[in-house]
């Protein structure tokens, strides 16, 4: 190897090496505080013959873990290692040292539970076995663990496609028409009475059969039939499936009491799907009202980054108020095909970036 590459390997090398020798504190308390954690399992440990200490004993020996000995000379040997790894200018010597590096770093922990268990008289393989069962009992966040971010979700333009009383499209279309102009064109007082948990599917039933002079019965049973048999899109299932273990999946919906009464009854397997569902007939609040208070409770409850949280919805006005208020991403959507590449999309997204980016 020539003098000018010796130069240039030793110059990083030396300032990967003094890294190293700064941040040896930071990896000593970092293992520290771990083996420190673990410990803390043992201060309610109970005094019986397989735990000989009292309780007091094990709370008193809490500071070991801080003391010098617990690593000894770590500072030393990572420094030692790194001028081992800069004098050489053999790839397979920089190997040997990266491997004697990390039988350092796996020995340190393993060094202090043995103190631990020498100082607090417990057999080294109860004090392991201990801990490790202990911790299994705990919930405990690993440092590569975050929670998980939410996908919110639309029902109506996004998952399902179809008008309320569709079977009058189909056998009595001038009943639908008239449905149509007089419920959700014309008036829409008793729409939103309806979504707001004002009035039930029984008052807007017998309403419509007063306003059209139709009988009730067929109005009404024909609007629980159709909640009940309502189309589901089965490639928007297979794309929240791909996304379960990524997003906490919610469903958010303005909708009416046959919602909750008839349609997720009658489809439970295809909404099990769903940490959660927001319908507005329910809270009495739509989506957008309170500055999006809905999306934020649920971002607190899961503590979730909204910056990270999606809405996917055909609605501008909720896209609208999601950016502005929660700051989170949206996806515009107006059909099937647009609500699967955005699932898709988003699923691409978080297989090119790390964790916590998404």
């Amino acid at each position: 190897m020539d003098r000018q590459k010796v130069y240039k390997y030793g110059f990083f090398s030396m300032i990967g090496a003094f890294l190293l020798y700064l941040f040896s504190d930071g990896i000593k308390n970092a293992v520290d505080q771990g083996a420190k954690k673990a410990k803390g399992f043992f201060a309610d440990a109970p005094d019986s013959p397989e735990y000989p200490n009292p309780p007091g004993k094990w709370r008193a020996d809490m500071d070991l873990f801080h003391s010098p000995s617990a690593f000894p000379e770590t500072k030393t040997q990572i420094f030692g290692f790194c001028v081992f790894f800069w004098v050489s200018n053999s790839q397979s010597v920089h190997w040997i040292a990266l491997y004697f590096w990390c039988l350092i770093l796996s020995w340190i922990p393993t060094s202090s539970i043995m103190e631990y268990a020498q100082a607090c008289d417990v057999p080294q393989h109860m004090a392991i076995e201990s801990i490790s069962s202990e911790m299994d009992d705990k919930e405990i966040v690993k440092p590569w663990e975050k929670n998980k971010n939410i996908l919110f979700i639309d029902f109506n333009g996004v998952i399902s496609y179809h008008p309320f009383w569709i079977t009058f499209r189909e056998k009595h279309l001038p009943i639908f028409g008239e449905i149509e102009q007089k419920l959700f064109r014309w008036d829409k007082t008793n729409v939103i009475a309806w979504m707001q948990g004002r009035k039930t599917s029984e008052e807007i039933s017998r309403w419509l059969a007063e306003e059209l002079d139709h009988p009730y019965d067929d109005i009404f049973n024909t609007l629980v039939e159709d909640s009940k048999n309502i189309d589901l899109s089965d490639s928007i299932l297979d794309g929240l499936r791909r996304l379960k273990d990524r997003y906490v999946l919610i469903l958010v919906t303005d909708n009416m009491d046959s919602f909750e009464r008839w349609t997720v009854p009658a489809n439970r397997e295809y909404f099990s799907i769903f940490d959660n569902i927001f319908n507005s007939a329910q809270s009495g609040l739509f989506k957008k009202d309170e500055n999006c208070r809905i999306f934020r409770d649920y971002i607190s409850q899961y503590s979730a980054e909204a910056g990270n949280c999606i809405l996917i919805d055909d609605s501008s006005n909720n896209r609208n108020a999601f950016g502005e208020h929660v700051w989170g991403m949206v996806f515009d959507v107006r059909n099937e095909s647009d609500s699967a590449w955005a699932l898709n999309r988003i699923y691409e997204r978080t297989r090119s970036k790390w964790i916590w980016q998404y």
